[in-house]
């Protein structure tokens, strides 16, 4: 078995960088951990947890916006890797013994019911929400040689706290470490003035009902984070006035 699937992952990379895509998409969900702990390494108060996972999260921005067109069942059957739908046909998984990839897509409200098919790169994309935030909060950082964009650390926490809230009543282990991640996360960036901000001032602009869910899922886990960014009334933001 590879040590922490970092070669594997690392060959994962390399390939969508070789097809001219991988800097059009997104690394996003547990793979991001050691990520901002290589970007806040130097800080010698950094509690950043840096926990690998056996599957990546790739998002596609929407609209699909691709430099150049490519076949990811074929660049990861190279790999070893096979296509897995799901049953409903929602999206495709692609399978490997030692790692899986999923490829997901920010539903803008429009309450896809199957997989959105990006067919720039052929792959059946799962529809999720909130995640469209990560388009225009993001960082390209380095991984092993390679550059990849993953969601400014602030951003990463402030969805971890929505999705934490709703699978809260039928998965609760990943509602738990949903939360755990985002409460490591968030209160060390209290701790740094710039990053501090930058957490209020997106938070801030979120619609009212996304305030509300990262509240309750604060008030009875982080004194800290709850009197920093909820201690105020919600008021509409510009997109709700």
């Amino acid at each position: 078995m590879l040590k922490n699937n970092d070669d594997l992952v690392r060959s994962v990379f390399v390939e969508l960088d070789r097809a001219g895509i991988l800097r059009d998409m997104y690394l996003i969900g547990g793979w991001c951990l050691p990520l901002y702990f290589d970007m806040f390494k130097d800080d010698d108060a950094c509690t950043i947890s840096v926990i690998r996972t056996m599957d990546i999260d790739l998002m596609i921005p929407n609209p699909p916006k691709f430099a150049k067109c490519a076949d990811i069942s074929s660049i990861l059957g190279k790999l070893g890797f096979i296509i897995v739908r799901d049953p409903l046909h929602k999206y495709a998984k692609y399978m490997h013994e030692e790692l899986e990839i999923e490829f997901l897509i920010p539903d803008k409200g429009k309450g896809y019911n199957k997989g959105y098919s990006v067919k720039d790169i052929n792959v059946l994309a799962q529809p999720l929400r909130y995640i469209s935030l990560i388009q225009d909060h993001n960082v390209l950082v380095d991984f092993k040689g390679l550059k990849v964009r993953i969601p400014s650390p602030e951003v990463f926490v402030l969805i971890k706290l929505i999705v934490s809230r709703k699978r809260a009543k039928n998965k609760k282990v990943k509602s738990k470490r949903d939360l755990s991640v985002a409460l490591n996360i968030g209160e060390y960036l209290l701790t740094r003035l710039e990053n501090r901000e930058k957490l209020k001032n997106i938070y801030n602009s979120l619609p009212k009902g996304w305030k509300k869910e990262i509240n309750l899922a604060l008030e009875c886990s982080s004194e800290k984070l709850y009197e920093f960014l909820c201690l105020e009334p919600l008021c509409p933001t510009k997109y709700e006035k």
